[in-house]
């Protein structure tokens, strides 16, 4: 919420009231979420307030020019749930939040854990971050790799990158993947191309058609033929598959 507000500044646009500036400052003076251990009323009235506002929801309504996630609508949305005393994460709370991975990160599994799979006695997964400032240290991790799992944001078509906001987000996972899938460190990897957020998928196109980032999308004259998108994307000529 508070990069909300920021970008709301930067891009000049104003809260319904002036009373509402009290609440800005209160998000704008709290220390950072993990060093809470509780949200605070005076944040929980807050974010209730601001979220209430049309001007913070014009904002949202750009969160792909901004990089932002989807999930800011579930937690301010449902805040009076997230502030009780008695709140404790559900699942779809947990699956929806967001954390950027820094580095690499690695989660060793135990055969007795995945039985099915391997003989082998351990298996060892790498979480890899793709920001751009990040993907050098992708060599670190990419010999002997039995398999490659890269996962594309459907709803990253219409999103900037945060570090260059000029580059589309779905055309970068489409140059990153070409470049991953003919590299010479994973000749004999088995890939499996990931989709997610197929469930966000026909929502944002009802918002954003995506004929306005890429011309060649087809969808028969229906905004939300989701379907059009799954076999476009991943089928693109900028891909120089075998």
């Amino acid at each position: 919420m508070k990069l909300l507000l920021t970008r709301m500044e930067h891009c000049g646009i104003d809260l319904d009231s002036e009373d509402h500036q009290g609440h800005v400052q209160v998000l704008c003076l709290q220390p950072e979420p993990w060093q809470l251990d509780h949200l605070p009323e005076d944040v929980h009235v807050a974010i209730k307030v601001l979220w209430a506002d049309s001007g913070v929801k014009q904002a949202y309504r750009r969160r792909h020019e901004f990089g932002f996630s989807d999930s800011i609508e579930l937690y301010a949305g449902d805040i009076d749930r997230l502030a009780a005393s008695s709140y404790v994460p559900s699942d779809h709370d947990v699956l929806m939040s967001r954390v950027q991975t820094l580095g690499i990160e690695a989660t060793t599994f135990n055969r007795s854990a995945v039985p099915h799979i391997s003989d082998r006695p351990t298996w060892k997964v790498f979480d890899v971050s793709g920001a751009r400032s990040e993907r050098r240290k992708w060599a670190l991790v990419s010999d002997k790799v039995d398999l490659v799992i890269f996962s594309v944001d459907l709803t990253s078509y219409d999103k900037s990158l945060p570090d260059d906001k000029a580059v589309n987000g779905m055309e970068e996972a489409l140059t990153v993947f070409d470049t991953v899938y003919n590299s010479h460190f994973f000749v004999d990897t088995a890939f499996v191309l990931l989709f997610t957020k197929d469930d966000q998928l026909a929502p944002r196109m009802t918002e954003n058609p995506p004929h306005k980032y890429f011309n060649d999308f087809k969808a028969d004259g229906n905004p939300i033929e989701w379907h059009g998108a799954f076999q476009m994307f991943p089928c693109r000529d900028s891909l120089s598959l075998p």
